[in-house]
């Protein structure tokens, strides 16, 4: 039996994540200072991003990074002059990797859920997750979790701000 568990570990029953999370999406110019300054943002929130895809052509350049803390992803980007649209996508992870993404997208279908985008990201060496906007993720949600057996799906994840230096009393340090 597929069943959902709340921490990170593929270790005993555990075979399939899906849960929602937050996706930020930054569109900038394609010249190297630019990129460079994305780049450097991205770096300051790293352990915060769970996932990412990466566009580019000749004019502009496009990252969506999904995060576990928007607010500090969102203060990174902000701090380097970078607005950003927020959007809520699902993450579908399979201890055995992306083999049944197509299955999944072919689940959705049957189910009259239009999927809007796709994409597939590992990072740290994870198993992959397959990041899905759909016409309507919390349906696509249950109609997974259902179809896969999980009979209990994994809560929204609580998302604590970070403390930044600006927000200790003068004289501490973090």
């Amino acid at each position: 039996m597929l069943r959902v568990e709340s921490n990170e570990s593929w270790e005993g029953e555990v075979v399939m994540e899906i849960r929602q999370e937050v996706e930020l999406a930054v569109r900038v110019a394609s010249e190297p200072s630019d990129l460079k300054k994305l780049f450097t943002a991205v770096a300051l929130c790293y352990r915060d991003i769970i996932a990412w895809s990466f566009h580019s052509d000749h004019e502009q350049a496009l990252a969506f990074l999904v995060t576990a803390n928007e607010s500090h992803t969102r203060h990174a980007l902000a701090s380097r002059g970078f607005e950003c649209t927020t959007s809520r996508v699902l993450l579908v992870r399979q201890e055995n990797g992306l083999g049944s993404a197509i299955e999944i997208c072919a689940i959705l279908r049957a189910n009259s859920i239009s999927l809007l985008k796709s994409y597939a990201s590992s990072i740290g060496g994870k198993p992959p997750f397959i990041i899905l906007k759909t016409t309507d993720d919390a349906r696509a949600r249950t109609v997974l979790a259902s179809h896969y057996g999980i009979s209990r799906p994994m809560p929204e994840p609580i998302h604590l701000p970070i403390a930044t230096e600006e927000a200790l009393p003068q004289g501490s340090q973090l």
